[in-house]
């Protein structure tokens, strides 16, 4: 009887080599196996996470990354009424890879190296002092913890993710202090970066770039926010800049705060705010671009067109300048008021008129520019 090539070239190998070689055989199947069982043990995780609003047409699962298709997290119907959020789902996303650290799963401290999202759809709703998204995700679970006696003690697990992508999302931005139902501020072909993010404790150093457009009435304006921030305290140095947004997507804030129709016209603002123990100070430049406003009200004596006019230069523009300044804590204080106060006395200063001939908040278009910087509303 002949013996088969491969059982004589392996009994050529000495018997200490070939246990070893067997013993590692054997140990690169367990660490495969145990690979693989954790991450089907986060698929678990992620699945608990998402809840029963969440649906998704596929849910893929290789040995490096978690891939959801398709994902829509449904509005909770039984949301408290008197804060009614304004769309039918919280979230929607093409295509959500996730790749996590398998080695830190076991640990206290589980690291995600890298979540990608891929045209995804975010309605972010504020409301006076706050400003809520992913309320099933975020504020069911703060509410578990209370049941649970949970609230105040430190949390069991932290997620630590490294890197965030947005590729190509929406995000609609939802005023309610300003009107009911709340005024829509559409963000559109949204993409960049978030690093670091620490969950659920939020207080470490976040690092943001994101850039987009804001769409209204056929004109896309752009948008861009990069700097760093700490969720939890709010202390912050974030760069905000607007291009050619379109000033009749602000028109809830003049009608409020002049009862004049905005007929045209578009805004460039760039601001840098620093947020250091809730003390804010934010300085910035303002310009309007060939803005038009219908109303009977007077500046100073002059029609609203003629006093807008001495304004402009030879562009039809006008520039202005101001600082932001108070302590986010003090609940008199409103960003939004104090940008509103600020632009009308810039505004005043170059008509060379009181701020009271203005009025108060003679522009009001302080709103969504404080949200974005996480100001706090009145």
């Amino acid at each position: 009887m002949t013996a088969e090539p491969g059982s004589k070239t392996l009994s050529k190998v000495p018997r200490a080599l070939r246990y070893l070689l067997i013993a590692l055989v054997a140990m690169a199947v367990l660490c495969a196996g145990a690979y693989y069982f954790a991450l089907h043990t986060l698929k678990g995780q992620v699945i608990r996470l998402l809840g029963d609003q969440s649906e998704y047409s596929a849910l893929h699962v290789s040995l490096t990354t978690i891939v959801i298709e398709d994902l829509r997290i449904r509005a909770d119907p039984d949301a408290d009424s008197s804060e009614g959020w304004p769309a039918g789902e919280e979230l929607r996303a093409a295509r959500v890879t996730i790749e996590p650290d398998l080695r830190t799963l076991p640990s206290d401290n589980i690291l995600i190296s890298r979540i990608h999202f891929e045209q995804a759809y975010l309605p972010v709703m504020r409301l006076s002092g706050k400003v809520r998204f992913l309320p099933t995700l975020l504020e069911n679970r703060r509410k578990a913890r209370i049941a649970k006696g949970e609230e105040g003690a430190p949390p069991k697990k932290y997620v630590h993710v490294a890197h965030v992508d947005i590729d190509d999302s929406d995000i609609d931005f939802y005023d309610a202090t300003i009107s009911h139902p709340p005024h829509r501020l559409p963000l559109r072909h949204v993409s960049g970066t978030i690093d670091q993010l620490k969950f659920p404790t939020l207080d470490e150093e976040a690092t943001l770039d994101l850039k987009g457009n804001v769409s209204a009435n056929g004109n896309d304006g752009k948008m861009s926010l990069r700097g760093k921030l700490v969720p939890r305290t709010r202390d912050s140095k974030l760069t905000l800049q607007l291009r050619g947004v379109d000033l009749r997507l602000l028109e809830p804030y003049f009608i409020k705060a002049t009862r004049a129709d905005v007929e045209s016209g578009t805004l460039d603002m760039d601001v840098t705010s620093t947020v250091r123990d809730r003390a804010l100070e934010a300085p910035g430049t303002l310009v309007l671009h060939k803005m038009k406003l219908d109303g009977g009200l007077k500046l100073g004596g002059m029609s609203r067109r003629l006093a807008l006019k001495l304004l402009e230069d030879e562009h039809d523009r006008i520039d202005l300048q101001f600082t932001l300044a108070g302590n986010l804590g003090n609940p008199k204080f409103s960003l939004n008021e104090e940008l509103s106060v600020r632009v009308g006395a810039a505004l005043a200063r170059s008509l060379g008129v009181s701020i009271e001939s203005l009025g108060k908040g003679v522009l009001g278009i302080g709103e969504s520019v404080g949200s974005l910087l996480g100001g706090k509303s009145d």
